[in-house]
């Protein structure tokens, strides 16, 4: 704190879970992520986690750093750095989102799922003996699953992507080989204040359509729509 305020050092407090940091040494600093917002609250983790990324970079720029593998302490005018002065932590406005920015989500989601669902076919059989699974991604828009247990199949579903934008979605139908107008639940976009997320149309039963879901959040969903066979 004393190199922050000669100017030749940045603090900024990273905040990760719900605390009372404005009431310590460094309450009155700019924290990120944006606005002190702690990145366990946020629907994106990711988005959360390229903020601090940009708020470090941009400090290492302003202390004459390159941003990449040098950092420079040489400051030739110490100032007072703005995030010095006493400041509200209620700064934010709600963000604007583009029909290319629910595109982008939804495919990203649909990455990510695969992915999910791949490792934890993986998994699935090292944590239940007796349990294989194949996971097969058939194209950029739709991929399958199934699991058996001793050679019978106790579970399958496939995870396709509907039509894009603000009414599109990611779809999931407990049949590996279902129709591509056949489906048993829906994921649709939706934006909040300040970032994008998913809802179910809560055609499932046990859904909630009131739950905000994440990437990671919507991955877990499908899952789960999947693995609930296998409990039957």
């Amino acid at each position: 704190m004393e190199r922050h305020r000669a100017g030749t050092a940045r603090v900024i407090p990273i905040i990760v879970r719900h605390c009372d940091w404005m009431r310590t040494p460094f309450g009155k600093l700019l924290a990120a992520p944006r606005d002190g917002k702690p990145i366990l609250s946020w629907p994106d983790r990711d988005e959360a986690l390229a903020d601090v990324a940009r708020q470090i970079r941009e400090a290492v720029e302003a202390l004459g750093g390159t941003g990449t593998n040098t950092f420079s302490t040489s400051v030739t005018t110490p100032t007072k750095l703005a995030s010095d002065l006493p400041r509200s932590s209620n700064l934010r406005l709600p963000e604007e989102f583009t029909e290319k920015d629910f595109d982008d989500f939804i495919r990203t989601t649909f990455s990510y799922i695969c992915r999910f669902f791949q490792g934890s076919v993986e998994a699935v059989g090292e944590r239940n003996p007796g349990v294989t699974g194949t996971f097969e991604q058939i194209d950029s828009r739709r991929m399958i699953t199934i699991l058996y247990r001793g050679g019978k199949k106790i579970a399958e579903g496939s995870v396709r992507l509907g039509s894009m934008g603000r009414t599109g979605g990611i779809a999931f139908s407990p049949d590996a080989s279902a129709s591509e107008n056949s489906f048993n639940e829906m994921l649709t976009p939706h934006a909040g204040e300040h970032s994008l997320y998913f809802q179910a149309m809560g055609m499932s039963y046990g859904s909630t359509r009131d739950k905000h879901l994440s990437q990671e959040g919507a991955a877990e969903f499908l899952w789960e729509l999947l693995i609930a066979q296998a409990r039957r």
